[in-house]
Protein backbone atom coordinates (compact mmCIF):
# COMPACT_ATOMS: atom_id res chain seq x y z
CA UNK A 1 0.00 0.00 0.00
CA UNK A 2 1.42 3.40 -1.10
CA UNK A 3 1.38 6.37 0.59
CA UNK A 4 -1.22 8.17 -1.40
CA UNK A 5 -3.85 5.45 -0.90
CA UNK A 6 -3.35 5.57 2.80
CA UNK A 7 -4.32 8.58 3.08
CA UNK A 8 -7.20 8.41 0.80
CA UNK A 9 -8.36 5.70 2.78
CA UNK A 10 -7.86 7.80 6.08
CA UNK A 11 -9.85 10.45 4.35
CA UNK A 12 -12.98 8.65 3.64
CA UNK A 13 -12.62 6.60 6.43
CA UNK A 14 -11.97 9.68 9.18
CA UNK A 15 -14.95 9.24 10.97
CA UNK A 16 -14.00 5.46 11.32
CA UNK A 17 -10.47 6.59 12.11
CA UNK A 18 -10.56 9.31 14.58
CA UNK A 19 -13.72 6.56 16.69
CA UNK A 20 -11.44 4.01 17.01
CA UNK A 21 -8.54 6.21 18.55
CA UNK A 22 -11.50 7.74 20.94
CA UNK A 23 -12.66 3.93 21.59
CA UNK A 24 -9.15 2.83 22.33
CA UNK A 25 -8.78 5.15 24.68
CA UNK A 26 -12.10 4.62 26.49
CA UNK A 27 -10.92 1.27 26.41
CA UNK A 28 -7.18 1.29 27.35
CA UNK A 29 -8.49 3.83 30.77
CA UNK A 30 -11.25 1.31 31.52
CA UNK A 31 -8.49 -1.38 31.41
CA UNK A 32 -5.85 0.16 33.76
CA UNK A 33 -8.11 1.52 36.25
CA UNK A 34 -10.95 -0.63 36.15
CA UNK A 35 -10.54 -3.98 35.69
CA UNK A 36 -6.89 -4.65 36.25
CA UNK A 37 -6.73 -3.10 39.90
CA UNK A 38 -9.68 -5.61 40.74
CA UNK A 39 -7.11 -8.14 39.66
CA UNK A 40 -4.62 -6.42 42.38
CA UNK A 41 -2.50 -5.65 39.29
CA UNK A 42 -1.81 -1.84 39.73
CA UNK A 43 1.15 -1.18 37.26
CA UNK A 44 -1.09 -0.30 34.30
CA UNK A 45 -2.45 2.84 36.49
CA UNK A 46 0.85 4.47 35.58
CA UNK A 47 1.99 2.79 32.19
CA UNK A 48 -1.82 3.18 30.91
CA UNK A 49 -2.48 6.49 32.72
CA UNK A 50 -5.29 8.96 30.73
CA UNK A 51 -2.48 11.58 30.62
CA UNK A 52 -0.37 9.37 28.72
CA UNK A 53 -2.99 8.41 26.29
CA UNK A 54 -4.62 11.61 25.62
CA UNK A 55 -1.00 12.40 24.62
CA UNK A 56 -0.20 9.57 22.64
CA UNK A 57 -3.90 9.93 21.00
CA UNK A 58 -3.05 13.69 20.67
CA UNK A 59 0.25 13.23 19.28
CA UNK A 60 -1.33 10.88 16.22
CA UNK A 61 -3.95 13.43 15.89
CA UNK A 62 -1.54 16.05 15.12
CA UNK A 63 0.82 13.61 12.97
CA UNK A 64 -1.77 12.91 10.72
CA UNK A 65 -2.86 16.75 10.37
CA UNK A 66 0.37 17.88 10.19
CA UNK A 67 0.97 14.95 7.31
CA UNK A 68 -2.08 16.60 5.60
CA UNK A 69 -0.78 20.33 5.89
CA UNK A 70 2.49 19.25 4.25
CA UNK A 71 0.59 17.75 1.10
CA UNK A 72 -1.69 20.70 1.23
CA UNK A 73 1.49 23.34 0.90
CA UNK A 74 2.61 21.26 -2.26
CA UNK A 75 -0.56 22.88 -3.80
CA UNK A 76 -1.04 25.66 -1.36
CA UNK A 77 2.30 27.33 -0.53
CA UNK A 78 0.65 30.38 0.50
CA UNK A 79 -0.29 28.55 3.76
CA UNK A 80 3.29 28.32 4.59
CA UNK A 81 3.53 31.80 5.39
CA UNK A 82 0.16 31.90 7.44
CA UNK A 83 2.05 29.23 9.54
CA UNK A 84 5.08 31.00 9.98
CA UNK A 85 2.84 34.61 10.53
CA UNK A 86 0.92 32.80 13.59
CA UNK A 87 4.24 31.18 14.74
CA UNK A 88 6.61 34.34 14.91
CA UNK A 89 4.37 35.88 17.78
CA UNK A 90 3.09 32.40 19.53
CA UNK A 91 6.16 30.85 19.78
CA UNK A 92 6.69 32.04 22.94
CA UNK A 93 3.68 29.62 24.19
CA UNK A 94 5.57 26.65 22.50
CA UNK A 95 9.06 27.69 24.15
CA UNK A 96 7.02 27.79 27.48
CA UNK A 97 5.70 24.23 27.00
CA UNK A 98 8.61 22.75 25.69
CA UNK A 99 10.43 24.67 28.70
CA UNK A 100 8.27 22.55 31.12
CA UNK A 101 9.03 19.30 29.98
CA UNK A 102 12.29 18.95 27.84
CA UNK A 103 14.54 22.43 28.22
CA UNK A 104 17.14 23.90 25.90
CA UNK A 105 17.73 21.47 23.33
CA UNK A 106 14.21 20.51 22.12
CA UNK A 107 13.04 24.67 22.15
CA UNK A 108 15.87 24.93 19.37
CA UNK A 109 14.83 21.88 17.83
CA UNK A 110 10.99 21.81 17.56
CA UNK A 111 10.05 24.54 16.17
CA UNK A 112 12.51 24.86 13.50
CA UNK A 113 11.86 20.93 12.76
CA UNK A 114 8.10 21.38 12.48
CA UNK A 115 10.11 23.20 9.37
CA UNK A 116 11.99 21.19 8.02
CA UNK A 117 9.60 19.05 5.59
CA UNK A 118 7.92 22.55 4.35
CA UNK A 119 11.74 23.70 3.45
CA UNK A 120 12.76 20.82 1.67
CA UNK A 121 9.27 20.91 -0.44
CA UNK A 122 9.15 24.33 -0.91
CA UNK A 123 13.03 26.20 -0.59
CA UNK A 124 15.50 23.63 -1.61
CA UNK A 125 14.49 24.06 -5.65
CA UNK A 126 14.62 27.69 -4.99
CA UNK A 127 18.25 28.28 -2.75
CA UNK A 128 20.09 29.07 -5.70
CA UNK A 129 18.02 31.57 -7.20
CA UNK A 130 17.44 33.07 -3.81
CA UNK A 131 21.40 33.40 -2.82
CA UNK A 132 21.49 35.65 -6.23
CA UNK A 133 18.53 37.33 -5.94
CA UNK A 134 18.82 38.33 -2.31
CA UNK A 135 21.29 40.67 -1.72
CA UNK A 136 21.27 40.32 2.23
CA UNK A 137 21.31 36.50 2.53
CA UNK A 138 24.98 35.78 1.96
CA UNK A 139 25.59 38.10 4.93
CA UNK A 140 23.14 36.39 6.91
CA UNK A 141 24.18 33.25 6.21
CA UNK A 142 28.08 34.33 7.42
CA UNK A 143 26.81 35.55 10.69
CA UNK A 144 24.88 32.56 11.09
CA UNK A 145 27.70 29.99 10.75
CA UNK A 146 29.96 32.55 12.53
CA UNK A 147 27.30 32.79 15.23
CA UNK A 148 27.30 29.17 15.57
CA UNK A 149 31.47 28.64 15.33
CA UNK A 150 31.53 30.80 18.64
CA UNK A 151 28.00 29.15 20.40
CA UNK A 152 30.47 25.45 19.78
CA UNK A 153 33.50 27.18 20.54
CA UNK A 154 33.70 29.99 22.32
CA UNK A 155 30.63 30.64 24.53
CA UNK A 156 30.45 32.08 27.30
CA UNK A 157 27.47 30.03 28.38
CA UNK A 158 25.81 33.14 30.38
CA UNK A 159 22.06 31.94 31.73
CA UNK A 160 19.55 34.44 32.34
CA UNK A 161 18.07 34.18 36.24
CA UNK A 162 14.37 34.06 34.75
CA UNK A 163 14.91 31.35 32.63
CA UNK A 164 16.73 28.09 31.41
CA UNK A 165 18.14 29.23 28.33
CA UNK A 166 21.38 30.65 27.49
CA UNK A 167 21.46 34.17 26.36
CA UNK A 168 23.65 32.33 23.58
CA UNK A 169 21.11 29.92 22.92
CA UNK A 170 18.61 32.59 22.42
CA UNK A 171 20.73 34.30 20.30
CA UNK A 172 21.69 31.30 17.86
CA UNK A 173 17.60 30.18 17.93
CA UNK A 174 16.86 33.91 16.82
CA UNK A 175 19.52 33.72 13.65
CA UNK A 176 18.35 29.75 12.80
CA UNK A 177 14.69 31.12 12.75
CA UNK A 178 14.76 34.26 11.13
CA UNK A 179 17.08 32.27 8.09
CA UNK A 180 13.76 30.07 7.93
CA UNK A 181 11.52 32.50 7.70
CA UNK A 182 14.02 34.21 4.95
CA UNK A 183 13.96 30.67 3.24
CA UNK A 184 10.84 29.80 3.06
CA UNK A 185 9.37 33.49 2.36
CA UNK A 186 11.28 33.80 -0.74
CA UNK A 187 10.83 30.17 -2.01
CA UNK A 188 6.74 30.50 -1.89
CA UNK A 189 7.20 33.83 -3.16
CA UNK A 190 9.12 32.97 -6.45
CA UNK A 191 6.82 29.65 -6.30
CA UNK A 192 3.57 31.25 -6.54
CA UNK A 193 2.11 31.93 -10.35
CA UNK A 194 1.15 35.23 -10.07
CA UNK A 195 3.38 37.55 -7.25
CA UNK A 196 0.64 40.36 -7.43
CA UNK A 197 -2.38 38.43 -6.36
CA UNK A 198 0.40 36.63 -4.13
CA UNK A 199 1.11 40.08 -2.39
CA UNK A 200 -2.32 41.19 -2.39
CA UNK A 201 -3.07 37.95 -0.06
CA UNK A 202 -0.19 38.61 1.86
CA UNK A 203 -0.94 42.22 2.53
CA UNK A 204 -4.40 40.59 4.12
CA UNK A 205 -2.52 39.04 6.22
CA UNK A 206 -0.13 41.63 7.33
CA UNK A 207 -3.54 44.17 8.43
CA UNK A 208 -5.99 41.35 9.85
CA UNK A 209 -2.18 40.91 12.14
CA UNK A 210 -2.16 44.29 12.42
CA UNK A 211 -5.75 44.83 13.80
CA UNK A 212 -5.48 42.24 16.18
CA UNK A 213 -2.24 42.79 17.52
CA UNK A 214 -3.35 46.71 17.90
CA UNK A 215 -7.21 46.28 19.03
CA UNK A 216 -6.33 43.56 21.77
CA UNK A 217 -3.91 45.62 23.41
CA UNK A 218 -5.71 48.04 23.26
CA UNK A 219 -8.63 46.41 25.12
CA UNK A 220 -6.69 44.29 27.82
CA UNK A 221 -4.94 47.21 28.55
CA UNK A 222 -7.76 48.60 31.65
CA UNK A 223 -8.29 44.48 32.41
CA UNK A 224 -4.78 44.56 33.63
CA UNK A 225 -4.43 41.10 31.36
CA UNK A 226 -1.02 40.83 29.74
CA UNK A 227 0.71 43.92 31.51
CA UNK A 228 3.98 44.80 33.11
CA UNK A 229 4.79 47.49 35.52
CA UNK A 230 7.99 48.70 34.20
CA UNK A 231 9.72 51.62 35.92
CA UNK A 232 6.49 52.39 37.53
CA UNK A 233 4.74 52.80 34.38
CA UNK A 234 1.93 49.73 33.74
CA UNK A 235 3.05 48.61 30.40
CA UNK A 236 1.41 45.77 27.45
CA UNK A 237 3.38 43.28 26.67
CA UNK A 238 0.79 41.24 24.67
CA UNK A 239 1.47 37.65 24.05
CA UNK A 240 5.14 38.44 24.53
CA UNK A 241 7.83 38.27 27.30
CA UNK A 242 8.67 41.90 27.25
CA UNK A 243 6.94 45.11 26.02
CA UNK A 244 9.95 45.99 23.99
CA UNK A 245 9.53 43.02 22.46
CA UNK A 246 6.08 43.66 21.00
CA UNK A 247 6.69 47.08 20.54
CA UNK A 248 9.38 45.63 17.59
CA UNK A 249 6.20 43.13 16.16
CA UNK A 250 3.33 45.98 16.31
CA UNK A 251 5.66 48.45 15.22
CA UNK A 252 7.19 46.90 12.22
CA UNK A 253 4.08 45.82 10.97
CA UNK A 254 2.61 49.72 11.45
CA UNK A 255 5.36 51.12 9.30
CA UNK A 256 5.07 48.31 6.80
CA UNK A 257 1.34 49.15 6.20
CA UNK A 258 2.04 52.95 5.99
CA UNK A 259 4.85 52.28 3.11
CA UNK A 260 1.44 50.08 1.56
CA UNK A 261 -0.46 53.25 1.60
CA UNK A 262 1.63 54.69 -0.86
CA UNK A 263 1.99 52.11 -3.06
CA UNK A 264 -1.69 51.12 -3.22
CA UNK A 265 -2.29 54.62 -4.22
CA UNK A 266 0.09 54.18 -7.38
CA UNK A 267 -2.40 51.02 -8.57
CA UNK A 268 -5.07 52.22 -11.35
CA UNK A 269 -7.50 49.92 -9.64
CA UNK A 270 -6.73 51.50 -5.79
CA UNK A 271 -9.86 50.97 -3.39
CA UNK A 272 -10.30 54.01 -1.05
CA UNK A 273 -12.15 51.86 1.35
CA UNK A 274 -9.05 49.77 1.25
CA UNK A 275 -6.79 52.61 1.93
CA UNK A 276 -8.94 53.83 5.14
CA UNK A 277 -8.67 50.35 5.53
CA UNK A 278 -4.53 50.46 5.75
CA UNK A 279 -4.37 53.87 7.10
CA UNK A 280 -6.80 53.22 10.74
CA UNK A 281 -4.60 50.43 10.87
CA UNK A 282 -1.91 52.55 10.87
CA UNK A 283 -3.03 54.66 13.22
CA UNK A 284 -4.31 51.82 15.81
CA UNK A 285 -0.67 50.23 15.76
CA UNK A 286 0.60 53.74 16.82
CA UNK A 287 -1.92 53.50 19.56
CA UNK A 288 -1.43 50.32 20.68
CA UNK A 289 2.44 51.50 21.22
CA UNK A 290 1.04 53.71 23.54
CA UNK A 291 -0.05 50.82 25.57
CA UNK A 292 3.38 49.39 25.82
CA UNK A 293 5.52 53.22 26.46
CA UNK A 294 8.74 52.02 24.97
CA UNK A 295 10.30 55.50 23.99
CA UNK A 296 12.56 53.72 21.38
CA UNK A 297 9.64 52.17 19.58
CA UNK A 298 7.58 55.74 19.34
CA UNK A 299 10.10 57.35 18.41
CA UNK A 300 11.20 55.14 15.58
CA UNK A 301 7.71 54.39 14.29
CA UNK A 302 6.71 58.87 14.13
CA UNK A 303 10.66 59.10 12.31
CA UNK A 304 10.37 56.38 10.08
CA UNK A 305 6.76 57.33 9.25
CA UNK A 306 7.54 60.95 8.35
CA UNK A 307 10.43 59.65 5.92
CA UNK A 308 8.18 57.42 4.20
CA UNK A 309 5.66 60.24 3.70
CA UNK A 310 8.24 62.59 3.15
CA UNK A 311 10.04 60.32 0.55
CA UNK A 312 6.85 59.40 -1.21
CA UNK A 313 5.59 63.36 -1.47
CA UNK A 314 9.07 63.47 -3.53
CA UNK A 315 8.75 60.80 -5.71
CA UNK A 316 4.92 60.59 -6.32
CA UNK A 317 3.01 63.91 -5.21
CA UNK A 318 0.34 63.84 -7.79
CA UNK A 319 -1.05 60.30 -6.46
CA UNK A 320 -0.65 61.71 -3.29
CA UNK A 321 -1.85 65.00 -1.93
CA UNK A 322 -0.11 66.64 1.20
CA UNK A 323 -2.51 68.53 2.40
CA UNK A 324 -5.18 65.73 2.95
CA UNK A 325 -2.13 63.44 4.83
CA UNK A 326 -1.65 66.77 7.04
CA UNK A 327 -5.01 67.32 8.00
CA UNK A 328 -6.34 63.30 7.93
CA UNK A 329 -3.21 61.69 9.77
CA UNK A 330 -3.26 64.05 12.64
CA UNK A 331 -6.95 64.13 13.15
CA UNK A 332 -7.27 60.75 13.23
CA UNK A 333 -4.30 60.28 15.79
CA UNK A 334 -6.19 62.89 17.91
CA UNK A 335 -9.39 61.04 17.68
CA UNK A 336 -7.58 57.73 18.39
CA UNK A 337 -5.91 59.37 21.26
CA UNK A 338 -9.19 60.21 22.83
CA UNK A 339 -10.74 56.88 22.09
CA UNK A 340 -7.62 55.07 23.58
CA UNK A 341 -8.02 57.73 26.81
CA UNK A 342 -11.59 56.45 27.05
CA UNK A 343 -11.66 53.05 26.45
CA UNK A 344 -8.73 52.77 29.03
CA UNK A 345 -9.25 55.32 31.50
CA UNK A 346 -5.68 56.49 31.20
CA UNK A 347 -4.39 59.99 30.53
CA UNK A 348 -2.26 59.72 27.72
CA UNK A 349 -0.40 63.01 27.77
CA UNK A 350 0.58 62.19 31.61
CA UNK A 351 2.13 59.32 31.14
CA UNK A 352 3.87 59.80 27.67
CA UNK A 353 5.02 62.83 29.74
CA UNK A 354 6.45 60.86 32.84
CA UNK A 355 8.11 58.43 30.28
CA UNK A 356 9.93 61.14 28.83
CA UNK A 357 10.58 62.57 31.68
CA UNK A 358 12.24 59.12 33.34
CA UNK A 359 15.72 59.07 32.03
CA UNK A 360 17.44 56.52 34.09
CA UNK A 361 17.09 53.95 31.81
CA UNK A 362 18.89 56.22 28.85
CA UNK A 363 21.61 56.59 32.00
CA UNK A 364 22.42 53.37 32.68
CA UNK A 365 22.34 52.04 29.18
CA UNK A 366 25.23 54.41 28.49
CA UNK A 367 26.98 53.65 31.68
CA UNK A 368 26.53 49.70 30.16
CA UNK A 369 28.09 51.02 26.66
CA UNK A 370 30.95 53.02 27.94
CA UNK A 371 32.13 50.51 30.25
CA UNK A 372 32.24 47.73 27.52
CA UNK A 373 34.19 50.16 24.68
CA UNK A 374 36.35 50.28 27.42
CA UNK A 375 36.94 46.64 27.99
CA UNK A 376 37.92 46.13 24.28
CA UNK A 377 41.42 45.66 23.60
CA UNK A 378 43.57 45.21 20.23
CA UNK A 379 43.22 41.25 20.33
CA UNK A 380 39.94 41.49 21.66
CA UNK A 381 38.89 44.27 18.71
CA UNK A 382 40.36 41.46 16.20
CA UNK A 383 38.32 38.14 17.72
CA UNK A 384 35.73 39.75 20.14
CA UNK A 385 35.43 38.15 23.52
CA UNK A 386 33.06 35.31 22.72
CA UNK A 387 29.18 34.51 22.43
CA UNK A 388 27.22 36.52 24.54
CA UNK A 389 30.82 37.64 26.71
CA UNK A 390 28.55 41.34 26.89
CA UNK A 391 26.45 39.95 29.12
CA UNK A 392 28.73 37.81 31.07
CA UNK A 393 30.45 41.59 31.71
CA UNK A 394 26.98 43.06 33.08
CA UNK A 395 26.35 39.51 35.11
CA UNK A 396 29.56 40.27 37.09
CA UNK A 397 29.29 43.89 37.49
CA UNK A 398 26.59 45.06 40.31
CA UNK A 399 26.29 48.41 39.37
CA UNK A 400 24.85 47.58 35.89
CA UNK A 401 21.72 45.78 37.89
CA UNK A 402 18.06 48.57 37.27
CA UNK A 403 15.72 49.84 40.58
CA UNK A 404 12.53 48.60 39.61
CA UNK A 405 8.90 49.91 40.53
CA UNK A 406 8.70 47.14 43.15
CA UNK A 407 11.94 48.41 45.17
CA UNK A 408 13.45 45.39 43.85
CA UNK A 409 17.59 45.13 42.24
CA UNK A 410 16.81 43.60 38.39
CA UNK A 411 20.23 42.29 37.11
CA UNK A 412 20.37 43.31 33.46
CA UNK A 413 22.06 40.79 31.00
CA UNK A 414 20.98 42.53 27.86
CA UNK A 415 23.36 45.29 26.01
CA UNK A 416 20.77 47.04 24.75
CA UNK A 417 22.82 48.26 21.23
CA UNK A 418 23.11 45.25 19.48
CA UNK A 419 26.52 47.26 17.21
CA UNK A 420 28.24 47.17 20.39
CA UNK A 421 27.17 43.76 21.99
CA UNK A 422 28.30 42.13 18.28
CA UNK A 423 31.50 44.07 18.44
CA UNK A 424 32.25 43.02 22.11
CA UNK A 425 31.38 39.67 21.36
CA UNK A 426 32.63 38.63 18.08
CA UNK A 427 35.26 41.43 17.34
CA UNK A 428 35.66 43.96 13.94
CA UNK A 429 34.50 41.36 11.64
CA UNK A 430 31.23 40.50 13.48
CA UNK A 431 30.20 44.06 13.59
CA UNK A 432 31.60 44.42 10.03
CA UNK A 433 28.71 41.78 8.82
CA UNK A 434 26.25 42.88 10.77
CA UNK A 435 26.82 46.77 9.41
CA UNK A 436 27.14 45.21 5.79
CA UNK A 437 24.01 43.70 6.33
CA UNK A 438 21.42 46.76 6.62
CA UNK A 439 24.20 48.88 3.95
CA UNK A 440 23.25 46.43 1.32
CA UNK A 441 19.73 46.99 2.77
CA UNK A 442 19.61 50.18 2.31
CA UNK A 443 21.88 51.03 -0.54
CA UNK A 444 19.16 48.57 -2.83
CA UNK A 445 16.33 50.56 -1.28
CA UNK A 446 17.98 54.56 -1.80
CA UNK A 447 18.73 53.51 -5.66
CA UNK A 448 15.31 54.80 -6.61
CA UNK A 449 16.20 58.26 -6.12
CA UNK A 450 19.10 58.12 -8.61
CA UNK A 451 17.62 56.56 -11.19
CA UNK A 452 13.68 57.13 -13.02
CA UNK A 453 11.76 54.05 -11.63
CA UNK A 454 8.58 53.10 -11.77
CA UNK A 455 6.12 55.04 -8.91
CA UNK A 456 4.90 52.07 -7.87
CA UNK A 457 8.67 50.49 -7.45
CA UNK A 458 9.66 53.50 -6.09
CA UNK A 459 7.04 53.30 -3.36
CA UNK A 460 7.83 49.66 -2.75
CA UNK A 461 11.95 50.67 -2.06
CA UNK A 462 10.58 53.38 0.33
CA UNK A 463 9.01 51.04 2.19
CA UNK A 464 12.44 48.93 2.46
CA UNK A 465 14.06 52.01 3.31
CA UNK A 466 11.46 52.90 5.90
CA UNK A 467 11.96 49.54 7.58
CA UNK A 468 15.35 49.37 7.76
CA UNK A 469 15.81 53.09 9.61
CA UNK A 470 13.19 51.87 11.73
CA UNK A 471 15.40 48.34 12.50
CA UNK A 472 18.63 50.59 12.52
CA UNK A 473 17.29 52.74 15.27
CA UNK A 474 15.62 49.56 17.33
CA UNK A 475 19.13 47.90 17.21
CA UNK A 476 20.55 51.48 18.69
CA UNK A 477 18.93 50.99 21.91
CA UNK A 478 17.48 47.91 22.24
CA UNK A 479 18.04 43.94 21.91
CA UNK A 480 16.08 43.82 18.62
CA UNK A 481 18.49 41.86 16.53
CA UNK A 482 18.06 38.63 19.04
CA UNK A 483 14.54 39.22 19.41
CA UNK A 484 12.98 36.26 17.93
CA UNK A 485 9.39 37.72 17.65
CA UNK A 486 9.55 40.52 14.85
CA UNK A 487 8.25 40.22 10.91
CA UNK A 488 10.91 42.36 9.76
CA UNK A 489 12.47 39.41 7.97
CA UNK A 490 9.41 37.81 6.36
CA UNK A 491 8.56 41.89 5.06
CA UNK A 492 11.65 42.38 3.65
CA UNK A 493 12.12 39.64 1.33
CA UNK A 494 8.15 39.94 0.34
CA UNK A 495 9.21 43.32 -0.73
CA UNK A 496 12.50 42.07 -2.21
CA UNK A 497 11.17 39.34 -4.38
CA UNK A 498 8.24 41.12 -5.40
CA UNK A 499 9.91 43.85 -7.01
CA UNK A 500 12.69 41.42 -8.85
CA UNK A 501 9.56 39.05 -9.81
CA UNK A 502 7.38 42.38 -11.43
CA UNK A 503 10.06 44.69 -12.62
CA UNK A 504 12.54 42.46 -13.21
CA UNK A 505 16.66 42.13 -12.49
CA UNK A 506 17.17 45.30 -14.50
CA UNK A 507 15.80 47.35 -11.76
CA UNK A 508 17.37 45.32 -8.82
Amino acid sequence: MNLDSLKQRIVNHSFEYYSTLALLTIVLGCFSYGLLPILGIDWAKNTFSIELILTGVGFIIAVTCYWFFIDYCRQKPFALLIMLALLIPFRLFIMRLITAHGGNFLILLLPNLVLVPPIFITAVPYLRLLWQKLPYLKYFTFLLGLTILYYLFYNHNVYDNTSSQTLGFRSLFALCFNYIVILLTGAVMYRYPDPKRFFHLFNNLIIMLGLVFSILPILFYPMDIMVQMVESVKRMNFVFDFPAQYSFYIGFITVYLLGLFFYEETLPEKSRLRQSLILSTVILGFLALLTAFTKNAIFSVMACGTLIVILNLVTSKQYVKLATLAISIPLLTLVGVYTLQSVTGMDVSNIVDQRLQNISSIDWRHHVWDYLLSDITPISSLIGHGLSAASDQMRIHEGFNVLQSTNELKQVLYVHNDYIAQFYDFGLPGLAVFVSLFIILMRTGFQMIKSAFPISQSALKITIIGLIASYLIFCSTDNAFVSVENPIWMLLTVLYVLNDRIYGSEYR
